[in-house]
């Protein structure tokens, strides 16, 4: 009944993310990394088999890129992979973005935008590299062309015959 205290904290509903607006149902958050009206799901998680880790990996993508695509004092390259799902790897060095509180905050972002679109880049890799000094905002903005970009072209390699005209973009 509604005159009764509520019970204690174990006796309510578990939430698992402090973005939910009341106990149990999702929010959409304005100004999310992840597509309009989208809501914040718990399960879009980033393991470790998600991410490029070893030096291997980063000089394949580097070298032998299917794709690559430079905006602003972003640089985004992809190679497709033998997994079954998309890879992520980071270059933010110290000489682009000289404070490790706003290198670690580009990461954050980067991988947050990568959460979201993972569903949509097929199995490739992909690797961000940041070239120089850029804020949160415009990196936002810069990751979702970018991720759509790429996900245009990850359709477009493979399925050759949908857009005949696909080559890689320099």
């Amino acid at each position: 009944s509604a005159s009764e205290p509520m019970g204690f904290a174990r006796e309510w509903p578990l939430v698992v993310d402090a973005k939910f607006s009341t106990l149990g149902a999702p929010r959409v958050v304005s100004g999310s990394a992840c597509k309009p009206a989208t809501p914040v799901i718990s399960n879009q998680q980033f393991p470790r088999e998600r991410r490029l880790t070893s030096a291997e990996d980063f000089s394949a993508v580097l070298k032998q890129a299917d794709f690559r695509k430079r905006l602003g004092p972003l640089r985004f390259m992809c190679r497709k992979n033998q997994m079954h799902f998309p890879r992520l790897g980071l270059i933010v060095g110290k000489r682009a973005v000289p404070k490790a509180a706003q290198r670690n905050r580009i990461k954050r972002v980067i991988r947050n935008h990568f959460r979201c679109y993972q569903d949509h880049l097929g199995t490739y890799d992909v690797v961000v590299q940041v070239m120089q000094e850029v804020g949160s905002t415009r990196v936002r903005e810069l990751l979702t062309e970018a991720f759509d970009l790429l996900e245009r072209q990850v359709l477009s390699l493979s399925n050759p015959s949908a857009a005949p005209n696909a080559s890689k973009e320099r």
